[in-house]
């Protein structure tokens, strides 16, 4: 569907890609694109190709995916506001994904040229596009499994670096005095316990200084089309993520010293309802708090424009019944309700069918409620006493029957003694196999039910304000292992859910089910608000038509004589 060159700037004016630019610059800008309307399914450009044009989504939806190793993976869906194809032209390298368009789609494009002739007429924009596209280019290198199919990186950088040459300091000192102590073995004679104190300092040294840059370098700030994240891996000790969804952000604030000033480095605090996050020492951090700012404003007033929508297709419903469906004289809101509600309600099992069920599992579905367990090497720290037990009496008792000992009594005894090391065994299973912690469209708990105890239960819902997420592995055993410890603030209330596996697909699940959430209940009140105005203006509508009628009717002096 074609759009006015009003609609166009509009479009322009909200996107972060353009902020720099004054709205007179802006409309000269829009004159620059042409519009091309693009049938579902069709191949937009291929990965591989020559760039021919920069293009921004106008309408409708965008699947890029790229070929890797013979294997065709999925990168992203892209909607309106979004581009592509800007690394093909700034870096003049062929196309790195295939665009397919997922629906009807309607994109503004450059040519090569304008293009090029844009980023020159205008710093601005080619600034905030190079960023763009150098993120993305590092982002196909890094491969972030958390990102979702429909989520775009715009922005990624490091800690500055300078904070990695000053930790890299004490190893060069330290490959310094290697080189000395060489410098005086060589000039005299050399043993070979000079030579092996020589070759671990100098081991030492570089290990020390390579670890240190990947260490550095595993840090990333990064902002995308929903949120602003903060990566931190500390090569072989922890790894963890933290992050803030955009359309929580209050406010963005930088602080930084005066040498911060002059090269550009400082700390970017992202304040939410639930206290923020602080991203410090980061490389460039006006720009990134920049991109923040925009696309918190674009989400804000993406929103807007749908809710918008909605509520003129509810009123052209209301208003024309006949042209909706034919039958209704007033719209038929549907309330949004949990995922999968008209799935078959999930079978109850017996308690021992249940322990069987879920056997040493420590993830698990049950309809839409997602439960974990601690990882197995907490359930081995618990049975390991238990389970060595068992194996030596067993080796006790085949050496007593091979000498021919205590025969008599052997049997009763070695009963009683399994019963109650089996006993002690199964208690320590079932200890562990009711500590879980619980994932429920609506609320998280947890649980801890002592066998033949007590049961404590925590549990808050999702709708608090104060909602915040993270997660740690903070150890090597941790890391090798995959299992850590998921932090969640709710209010006051904090669950921290210990030795779990996997933690960052933990929170990945907590952070989806917060997000179903909040957009299930956003839609409700936003239905109940359009009802609740629809109903407002059918009642002046038929009110008004009725005031016409009476107007249109003759009076009675019409009818004498």
């Amino acid at each position: 569907m074609a759009a006015d060159l009003t609609q166009v700037i509009q479009v322009l004016r909200r996107e972060h890609l353009f902020t720099g630019l004054e709205t007179d610059q802006i409309a000269r800008v829009a004159r620059f694109f042409d519009q091309v309307d693009i049938e579902k399914g069709r191949t937009i450009f291929r990965q591989g190709e020559v760039a021919d044009y920069f293009y921004l989504v106008l309408e409708g939806n965008v699947r890029l995916t790229r070929v890797i190793k013979g294997k065709t993976q999925v990168d992203s869906l892209i909607g309106p506001g979004d581009y592509l194809g800007e690394a093909s032209l700034l870096f003049h390298q062929p196309r790195s994904d295939t665009a397919v368009s997922e629906n009807q789609v309607t994109l503004l494009r450059l040519s090569p040229n304008r293009f090029h002739l844009l980023m020159k007429e205008y710093p601005p924009l080619r600034m905030n596009l190079s960023a763009t596209a150098e993120s993305r280019r590092l982002v196909q290198k890094l491969q972030f499994d958390w990102l979702g199919s429909d989520e775009l990186i715009y922005y990624v950088t490091r800690k500055h670096l300078l904070f990695c040459i000053l930790r890299l300091f004490l190893p060069l000192v330290l490959f310094g005095i290697g080189i000395v102590l060489a410098y005086f073995l060589l000039s005299g004679e050399i043993s070979l316990l000079d030579i092996v104190l020589l070759a671990a300092v100098m081991l030492a040294a570089i290990s020390w200084g390579v670890w240190t840059w990947i260490d550095w370098s595993n840090d990333y700030y990064i902002v995308t089309s929903q949120r602003v994240v903060r990566q931190e891996k500390t090569l072989v000790f922890s790894d963890s993520r933290k992050e803030a969804p955009l359309d929580t952000v209050l406010a963005v604030n930088i602080t930084s010293d005066q040498l911060g000033r002059i090269l550009d480095y400082g700390n970017v605090d992202i304040r939410t309802f639930t206290g923020g996050v602080m991203m410090s020492q980061m490389s460039q951090p006006r720009r990134f708090a920049s991109f923040v700012e925009g696309y918190r404003k674009r989400i804000m007033a993406i929103s807007k424009e749908k809710e918008k929508e909605k509520i003129e297709e509810e009123l052209e419903r209301a208003l024309h019944p006949g042209q909706a469906d034919g039958s209704r004289s007033h719209p038929t809101i549907r309330i949004p309700v949990a995922p999968d509600s008209n799935a078959a309600p999930v079978k109850r099992r017996s308690s021992l069918g249940q322990i069987l069920a879920t056997f040493l599992k420590v993830r698990y579905e049950e309809g839409n409620v997602i439960t974990y367990r601690k990882h197995w090497f907490v359930l081995m720290r618990k049975t390991w006493l238990s389970l060595f037990s068992i194996f030596g009496f067993t080796l006790v008792l085949i050496f007593l029957v091979q000498y021919e000992l205590f025969l008599t009594a052997l049997p009763c005894v070695a009963g009683i003694t399994y019963a109650i090391l089996f006993f002690w065994l199964g208690y320590q299973y079932l200890d562990w196999n009711n500590d879980i912690y619980r994932l429920t469209p609506e609320s998280i708990l947890d649980i801890e039910k002592k066998p033949l105890g007590r049961e404590q239960k925590k549990t808050a819902g999702l709708d608090a304000l104060d909602f915040r997420v993270e997660h740690t592995r903070e150890s090597l055993l941790n890391i090798m292992l995959n299992f850590g410890t998921v932090m969640i603030s709710i209010g006051q209330t904090e669950f921290i859910f210990h030795g779990v596996h996997n933690p960052e697909q933990v929170h990945q699940d907590v952070a989806d089910y917060r997000e179903a959430f909040k957009r299930r209940k956003l839609q409700e009140k936003d239905a109940r608000d359009r009802e609740r105005m629809l109903d407002w203006l059918l009642t002046y509508h038929k009110k008004s038509g009725r005031n016409e009628d009476q107007e249109k009717l003759p009076g009675i002096n019409d009818f004498s004589g």
